[in-house]
């Protein structure tokens, strides 16, 4: 079943619910934080695993939400080390820029290898989550 704008758009709204309305984030981030696009995380057969929502303060990654298809949250995981900062934590393109993740993956292909289509998936475990593409 294809994904639709409407599959993200609830997503998104469900993780804005749960930013504000819960104790999943510290104060700066439930008080500054912005739910960037709910992007699918793909089984390695192609179909729907769940949903990860970016959390971006100021465009850094503070966390994210994962939920299910059904918008059962699976998890919230914070890159911050302490509540008042944003030390450590990622820029938001190293993780949300499509063009700079496939840019890298180029530079480490091999000269004979094309690159398909990017896509969020995961590493053995769905709490491993990595961008992939069929080489």
């Amino acid at each position: 079943m294809p994904l639709s704008s409407n599959d993200s758009a609830a997503v998104c709204r469900r993780a804005r619910e749960l930013l504000t309305g819960g104790d999943f984030a510290s104060p700066l981030v439930r008080t500054a934080g912005q739910v960037g696009e709910a992007v699918p995380v793909l089984h390695p057969d192609g179909g729907l695993h769940s949903w990860f929502v970016p959390i971006t303060v100021d465009g850094r990654i503070a966390g994210f939400f994962q939920l299910l298809p059904d918008h059962t949250l699976l998890r919230y995981s914070t890159f911050q080390r302490h509540d008042d900062s944003l030390d450590g934590c990622p820029p938001a393109a190293s993780w949300l820029d499509r063009d700079a993740i496939l840019a890298r993956l180029h530079e480490k292909k091999r000269p004979d290898e094309t690159v398909g289509p990017l896509f969020l998936s995961y590493d053995q475990t769905p709490d491993r989550l990595a961008w992939a593409a069929v080489l």
